[in-house]
């Protein structure tokens, strides 16, 4: 004999009351489980979107780092060319300092012309009136002979 021949056979009232259990069971599993399904879903949408905002918060740090990257090379250009401008001045300072000790020698050669002529002038003009003096002496010691 077999195993099913040995048990018992249950009623039909009990059958349908263990299948109705049974189909109770399974519905009330399959809620839990959509129920789980839906949690872990959600929680698949959270960090979905979790995700998407660091995602744009990195993008976002990224385009605010490459601007301050940009402002940065943008100052090192102007300091450079500040630089370049300040020895550019530097330069012409350099020059007009150069051109003018040149003109104070220039002008110190001239005035050292000038007080030289001045002398040369003055001892002309006492010599010229030495001269004179002579003359008038001269004349006057013509006039003085012929007189005599």
């Amino acid at each position: 004999m077999t195993a099913r021949a040995t048990a018992p056979v249950p009623a039909p009232g009990a059958e349908l009351e263990a299948a109705k259990q049974e189909a109770r069971a399974s519905a009330e599993s399959e809620g839990t489980l959509e129920a789980e399904l839906e949690r872990l879903r959600d929680a698949e949408r959270q960090k979905t979107q979790e995700l998407d905002d660091a995602r744009a918060q990195a993008e976002s740090l990224k385009t605010e780092l490459d601007e301050r990257e940009q402002r940065i090379q943008e100052r090192e250009a102007a300091e450079r060319e500040g630089a370049v401008r300040l020895q550019t001045l530097q330069a012409e300072l350099n020059a007009l300092a150069d051109e003018t000790r040149e003109t104070t020698a220039e002008g110190q050669t001239l005035r050292d012309e000038i007080e030289r002529l001045r002398r040369e002038h003055e001892t002309g003009a006492r010599e010229l009136d030495e001269a004179r003096n002579q003359v008038q002496g001269l004349k006057t010691s013509l006039t003085d002979r012929e007189q005599t």
